[in-house]
């Protein structure tokens, strides 16, 4: 298996940097071959590495859905679409790009990436060969967020352990830790 390095440059972006900030691109490096090669240009948000690093995945501002990438095949994937997964801040006033809602994680083996929504978490396929699954089904519906409790972010979930999710109950300010599976 060959060694990888991911390099984000924003040196194509210097000039416009000063009215428009944080655009990137995106390279995969072999570090055994010396051969690079461009995976993402002109993106606002990091890309991250799966934690099995078969994928890697990002948020793009321009059509405000999550790509991922596979990494041994070089394949691109939309895994999201705001039709669906409305995945960016949808209460913003401003003028400004809309922020991803972020993710809860990855599940083992890289099956699977949990991507929240305003009010939900979703288990999405990272080549989107299966139907976004809303995991939380009634957060929107019932206006509640929920997020997942973790402890440990630099591992992968295993579905088959308990997971710990937080949503405020009644009052804003209180908040209610659920066990599920």
């Amino acid at each position: 298996m060959p060694i990888m390095c991911l390099l984000h440059s924003s040196k194509p972006y210097e000039l416009e940097s000063m009215w428009d900030p944080l655009r990137y691109d995106v390279y995969l490096l072999n570090l055994t071959t010396g051969k690079k090669q461009t995976i993402v240009k002109q993106i606002r948000d990091r890309v991250e590495v799966s934690p099995g690093s078969k994928y890697l995945v990002w948020f793009d501002y321009s059509d405000y859905s999550y790509y991922t990438y596979h990494i041994d095949s070089g394949k691109k994937y939309r895994i999201s679409k705001p039709s669906i997964i409305r995945a960016d801040l949808e209460t913003n006033t401003t003028f400004d790009y809309n922020a991803p809602y972020g993710s809860a994680g990855w599940l083992a083996d890289d099956r699977a990436i949990l991507i929240y929504d305003r009010y939900d978490i979703w288990k999405v396929d990272p080549e989107n060969r299966k139907t976004p699954k809303n995991l939380t089904i009634n957060g929107r519906k019932d206006k509640t967020v929920h997020r997942l409790l973790r402890l440990d972010k630099k591992n992968a979930l295993d579905e088959k352990e308990s997971q710990y999710l937080i949503a405020p109950m009644k009052s804003p300010v209180r908040w209610a830790i659920t066990a599920g599976a």
